[in-house]
């Protein structure tokens, strides 16, 4: 299925260059536009693979074809131990959650599948998460951390990761990020000067 884009493709670049947005949001979109894979920072390089691939079957990506990698900004903030402010009380720490579960995956894929998760068929990695999901993992790391809430978590994390990229919000039609001069035509299906000229 093809997706249908709101504004023409290659919009978001001449948005960016415009006064439009504000400095300091232009800087963290222009940042999230240029974002490379490096090294990890925080995870292993089997954990970071792993939680990539996660990322790219929770946001339906091809990975030949990965608009953005939310495993990078994942790792970043885990590298810095950032949090979002708050956490379940039947989790760990997220520095803490976020190995073992990872770990907890590997495991579970090689008592399952006699593989590593890394090389698993696309339909046995969307069982495991099925599993993760539905809170069914009961035994070693998942008696510790409860597989339903970090699958939870890591869905909503990696959502807004996701979203906030540039050129997913060029994909989606979005354009609210560009309110340096405010906006005027507000009502259902109106759009301001700067969407027509998208």
């Amino acid at each position: 299925m093809k997706a249908i884009t709101l504004y023409r493709k290659g919009t978001m670049i001449p948005l960016l260059e415009s006064d439009t947005i504000t400095a300091f949001t232009k800087k963290i979109l222009i940042d999230r536009l240029n974002e490379q894979q490096v090294v990890p920072q925080f995870f292993s390089q089997q954990q970071f693979n792993i939680l990539t691939i996660l990322c790219d079957l929770l946001m339906a990506q091809n990975p030949s074809e990965r608009i953005c990698n939310p495993a990078i900004a994942i790792d970043k903030r885990l590298a810095c131990n950032k949090t979002d402010g708050w956490r379940y009380d039947a989790m760990p720490e997220d520095t803490i959650a976020y190995k073992s579960a990872l770990d907890g995956i590997e495991a579970w894929a090689i008592e399952k599948y006699k593989k590593s998760f890394l090389v698993l068929f696309k339909y046995q990695r969307l069982h495991i998460m099925a599993m993760l999901q539905s809170g069914l993992l009961k035994k070693d790391i998942w008696l510790t951390i409860p597989s339903n809430i970090f699958f939870e978590e890591l869905l909503a994390e990696v959502t807004a990761i996701f979203y906030s990229h540039p050129l997913v919000m060029e994909e989606i039609g979005f354009t609210g990020m560009a309110d340096a001069k405010g906006w005027d035509n507000i009502g259902l299906n109106e759009k301001d000067l700067i969407e027509q000229e998208l």
